[in-house]
């Protein structure tokens, strides 16, 4: 059980530094996919949710297309 909080927690944070290294804001990543909002992106980023396949697929397409 601890394995997974930690696991989910480091997502959050691997999604947190990516997004800031893209130079968007939570608003601005959610608004650009259609399958999470800025309060989902803030729990992912928190470690309070842990995101499905499709919903990290969604936030990075985002975040690779700024960067990329």
């Amino acid at each position: 059980m601890a394995d997974d909080v930690a696991a989910i927690k480091r997502i959050g944070r691997i999604v947190a530094e990516y997004r800031a290294r893209s130079g968007l804001s939570q608003v601005q990543v959610a608004e650009k996919n259609a399958v999470l909002n800025r309060t989902a992106i803030s729990l992912l980023e928190q470690g309070s949710r842990l995101p499905s396949a499709e919903q990290l697929e969604a936030i990075f397409d985002v975040l690779e297309r700024r960067t990329g």
